[in-house]
């Protein structure tokens, strides 16, 4: 469950980076919000594990965004 948590952080970064923070509220007139999540996992992350997640961002018609996300450790 700790998966999603972690996809978020990802997420919040890759739009800091992309300069994109300044539209969402409360700093502008939008939100980003999540619409739909999957996931496939293929191993569990353990306790005290050193995790890198990966994130790539594409921009789609409009407004939306679509995610990847790669977790190893």
């Amino acid at each position: 469950s700790n998966y999603v948590k972690w996809f978020e952080e990802a997420r919040v970064e890759w739009l800091r980076d992309a300069d994109l923070m300044r539209f969402h509220q409360p700093y502008g007139p939008l939100v980003f919000a999540v619409i739909s999540l999957e996931n496939k996992f293929m191993r569990p992350a353990r306790f005290d594990d050193e995790l890198e997640v990966w994130t790539q961002g594409r921009l789609e018609r409009g407004l939306r965004i679509h995610f990847h996300y790669a977790l190893w450790s």
